[in-house]
């Protein structure tokens, strides 16, 4: 597996919600079209005043794609048409800075690497306890959530969700 982080800079008076999709609806695509890319993640640089550290400020970055090919050769190969590619999106993308790297895993609290968390909240039909409700999701919602562990797709997690528990309770 070879690895590329690229670094971006959004071009002067283009918010971050318009950068976000431009980046994600037609940077993404054109760079798929080139072929060999087996997985992209885009991270968002979020303002923030913590870095004091004297180095290149966090806010001259909008974001670091990360992006992973089968062999070195084909990263090769997105990099000799990738002029092109930054020059059809330079009203976008002002800047870039192209990082081939070596992904070592120091630390991994997560091992599932789930890219959503989801909060749902609840409001117990009246005609149900307290008690029967928190007995409710210790059990058979506690049961349907295992399983929904095992599912790779959020269309699956979303059905399987949807079992029993919207027939023991309503939304707030």
């Amino acid at each position: 597996m070879a690895k590329l982080m690229t670094l971006v800079q959004a071009a002067d008076g283009v918010s971050r919600e318009d950068f976000a999709a431009h980046w994600r609806t037609r940077f993404l695509p054109d760079l798929v079209r080139l072929g060999g890319l087996r997985k992209a993640v885009h991270h968002h640089v979020r303002p923030s005043e913590i870095r004091e550290d004297g180095g290149v400020p966090a806010n001259s970055w909008s974001g670091v794609g990360c992006y992973y090919y089968d062999s070195r050769a084909e990263l090769d190969a997105l990099l000799a048409q990738a002029a092109p590619l930054f020059a059809a999106h330079r009203d976008i993308i002002a800047a870039h800075t192209h990082l081939i790297v070596d992904e070592v895993w120091m630390y991994d609290r997560d091992p599932s690497h789930l890219p959503i968390k989801m909060f749902a909240f609840f409001k117990r039909q009246p005609q149900i306890s307290r008690a029967d409700a928190l007995l409710y999701y210790r059990t058979t919602h506690a049961e349907i959530g295992v399983q929904t562990l095992a599912l790779s797709k959020i269309e699956g997690i979303a059905a399987n969700f949807g079992k029993g528990v919207l027939g023991m309770l309503q939304s707030p």
